[in-house]
C-alpha cells in the first residue's frame, strides 16, 4: 500500500520540489542546480531507510531537502516531515497546499 501511495503522489512531489529548487537554488539556461529523486526502501551495513524524496542541491554551501512521508497503520500517507540541514517542518496532510506551506516554512526558517 505504501508503494502505491508514494507512486501516486510522486508527480506532484517532483513538481513541487522542482519549483522549490528553481526558486532556492536557481536555474540557468543551460543547467539545473538541483536534482529531484525518489528513494525506495533499502538498507546497507550501517543504516536502513524508508520511502522519501530528495531535492539535492548542486550549489556549494546550500543544504539539500529530504521529504519523508508519514504513513498510518494502513499504509496511507497522513503527512510529511521535511528536513534541510538542521531545519525541520511537519506537514499534517498530504495535499498540495499543505506541502507548499511546509516548503515555504522550511525556506523561511
Amino acid at each position: 500500500m505504501q508503494q502505491q501511495e508514494v507512486e501516486a503522489l510522486n508527480p506532484l512531489m517532483e513538481r513541487l520540489l522542482s519549483e522549490y529548487g528553481e526558486h532556492v537554488f536557481g536555474k540557468s539556461f543551460l543547467q539545473k542546480r538541483y536534482l529531484v529523486r525518489l528513494e525506495r526502501p533499502g538498507k546497507s551495513l550501517e543504516k536502513s531507510w524508508h520511502w522519501h524524496w530528495h531535492l539535492d542541491s548542486l550549489v556549494k554551501g546550500m543544504s539539500s531537502v529530504e521529504v519523508h512521508p508519514n504513513f498510518d497503520a494502513g499504509g496511507m500517507i497522513q503527512g510529511f516531515l521535511l528536513v534541510s540541514g538542521h531545519k525541520r517542518v511537519e506537514a499534517t496532510s498530504a495535499d498540495e497546499t499543505a506541502l507548499k506551506e511546509a516548503l515555504v516554512s522550511l525556506y523561511l526558517q
